[in-house]
């Protein structure tokens, strides 16, 4: 890979929209042009945000989705606790998070890495 594609990772691209927006929020409520008393309840959607970035990396084929899927469920699983969507708390979401880690199993065992792929061939030649 050349360094020209290494740089256009949308990796890269969303975290950089990251920090450019937070940092305008910021310097906007330091100005008192906007108050941002309200971005302690969304600030799981900057975790969203990454994780998009890194699913749209291995979507280019820099690496393998899982990381940036997590990291999507995560902050969504925490925006909904901060938020009480659909009446969730700290105190009763917690198995939703081993719904996810049962279905990450699930999911891996159809549709095994690429690495694992080759690794089984491999092993069926020998």
């Amino acid at each position: 890979m050349s360094d020209r594609e290494h740089d256009k990772r949308p990796e890269k691209l969303v975290a950089g929209l990251v920090l450019m927006t937070l940092g305008t929020i910021f310097l906007l409520g330091r100005l008192d042009f906007l108050d941002y008393d309200g971005l302690h309840t969304y600030w799981p959607m900057i975790i969203v945000a990454v994780g998009l970035g890194k699913f749209l990396s291995a979507a280019a084929g820099h690496r393998r989705p899982g990381e940036g899927l997590f990291l999507i469920f995560l902050g969504l699983w925490i925006q909904a606790n901060v938020s009480h969507w659909f009446g969730l708390t700290w105190h009763n979401s917690w198995p939703v998070m081993l719904v996810y880690a049962g279905l990450c199993m699930v999911v891996k065992e159809f549709f095994p890495s690429s690495e694992r792929r080759e690794n089984t061939e491999v092993s069926r030649d020998h």
